[in-house]
């Protein structure tokens, strides 16, 4: 009777445990802009949108994390708890660059930074990112989500 009670809490266990990785797990997509490729975590839940790049000891230049939000507005961000600079690039509902900050240090925290046009998504990437592939206000972005 104790051995069956043990399995039942060990297949519960497991259960609950895998609900809650499928639910903690971000999904990716892929992000094209110019040349580039990025393979991109999204973070879509208020929750995920929070915590973001937070904790991580770093990001590759092929990675990315882009960040949906429901409405086109002026989304905010902030660099609380990152160990690594990054360039942040906001993206209007039409998959257009309309705003970015580069190098923004993790010493930058708490300040806020927020674009100068509504934008439904941004895009975090590794810093040097938008010198590097040459990006501009205006130009496209191709991804899925």
């Amino acid at each position: 009777m104790l051995g069956k009670n043990f399995l039942k809490a060990g297949v519960i266990f497991l259960l609950l445990f895998s609900l809650w990785n499928s639910y903690s797990k971000l999904a990716d997509s892929r992000v094209f802009i110019n040349e580039s490729v990025l393979k991109a975590e999204i973070a879509s839940t208020p929750r995920q949108r929070e915590r973001g790049l937070s904790g991580r000891e770093s990001i590759a230049s092929d990675e990315a994390m882009i960040f949906k939000f429901e409405e086109e507005d002026f989304h905010s961000m902030w660099m609380k708890d990152m160990n690594f600079p990054i360039d942040i690039i906001w993206i209007s509902k039409d998959k257009v660059i309309v705003d970015f900050e580069k190098n923004v240090p993790p010493e930058s925290y708490p300040e806020i930074f927020t674009s100068e046009s509504p934008a439904k998504y941004v895009l975090e990437v590794k810093a040097g990112f938008i010198k590097e592939n040459e990006l501009k206000k205006g130009d496209g972005i191709e991804f899925d989500l």
